[in-house]
């Protein structure tokens, strides 16, 4: 992780219906959708799609939900910037009726800094409240690193 790169990916979630299965298997790269349509007639656990340039895929869905989450895993950690450009390509310009999808940023799950932690803090609440993950603009590592810092009086 660096103070302003703290994402190594991205999950896109939808419910599991005609209109949003066919818009995740529209994402997942053309030599990857058949191990993909095949995992999700499979058993609801997370599961590896397959590799595809240098993305990672993986499908998650559990049992008595209906929904589906596709992660895309990038080899490098991103920014938020960074990431936004990745869901923008990602993502169809134009979505089925009826079809909404609740993205958010993947961290790496051995990455325990506070900094990150408060990152990620702040997502959550923007997605509770309802907003696009990215709504936390201005807050890099860095400046959360030094706030931490400052409120133990060590800055």
């Amino acid at each position: 992780m660096t103070d302003t790169r703290p994402f190594t990916g991205l999950k896109i979630e939808g419910r599991r219906d005609h209109a949003h299965l066919d818009t995740l298997t529209s994402i997942v790269p053309e030599p990857l959708r058949e191990e993909f349509r095949r995992l999700l007639d499979g058993p609801r656990v997370y599961k590896r799609i397959g590799r595809h340039d240098d993305r990672t895929y993986w499908l998650s869905q559990k049992e008595g939900s209906d929904l589906v989450t596709l992660e895309v895993v990038l080899p490098a950690y991103q920014s938020r910037e960074e990431l936004l450009q990745v869901e923008q390509e990602l993502m169809p310009d134009a979505l089925p009726p009826g079809a909404a999808f609740r993205t958010r940023p993947v961290s790496d799950p051995f990455d325990d800094s506070p900094e990150t932690a408060a990152v990620l803090r702040g997502v959550d609440a923007a997605l509770a409240r309802g907003e696009h993950w990215s709504t936390v603009s201005g807050t890099t590592l860095e400046s959360l690193r030094r706030d931490w810092l400052r409120s133990r009086g060590l800055y």
